[in-house]
């Protein structure tokens, strides 16, 4: 009887160390999410300026449709937008509910796009720093 309890009792200890040793599943998170390459796939623009994705403002524009958009882990960023190679850095503000895009160069410029919704293959993210002048666009994003 005594070596049975003996053995109860290395078996629990064994049993315990190895499943503490086993790595936790970490939830991903908007840092980790966003690294990576994206293209865009679909594009709004709210040029009614009702601050609604209305299914008639869903453009074929170049300008954004088809682009690469590259977040590096680094947090420096780069695209390609009508041929124009742009680069800079991108940071997550307001609590990880805001990516703050800042080119560099000739073209230098600073665009926070609210994400919407974004998980390892799907991105979709909301630029409303031009609605004087359009409105709100709204990007669809895969990797």
């Amino acid at each position: 009887m005594k070596r049975f309890f003996l053995f109860a009792c290395a078996t629990i200890l064994v049993a315990t160390a190895i499943t503490s040793c086993k790595k936790s599943s970490s939830t991903p998170t908007v840092q980790t999410e966003i690294i990576g390459n994206w293209t865009v796939t679909k594009v709004y623009v709210d040029t009614n300026n009702n601050k609604t994705m209305d299914a008639n403002e869903l453009t074929t524009s170049s300008l954004y449709s088809g682009s690469m958009l590259k977040f590096n882990s680094d947090h420096s960023f780069s695209t390609v937008l009508l041929g124009v190679t742009l680069t800079g850095t991108w940071q997550l503000t307001n609590n990880d509910t805001y990516v703050q895009v800042i080119t560099t160069g000739p073209y230098g410029d600073s665009t926070s796009f609210h994400i919407e919704s974004i998980n390892s293959s799907t991105a979709e993210v909301k630029d409303t720093t031009d609605q004087a002048n359009g409105g709100t666009t709204w990007l669809y994003m895969s990797k």
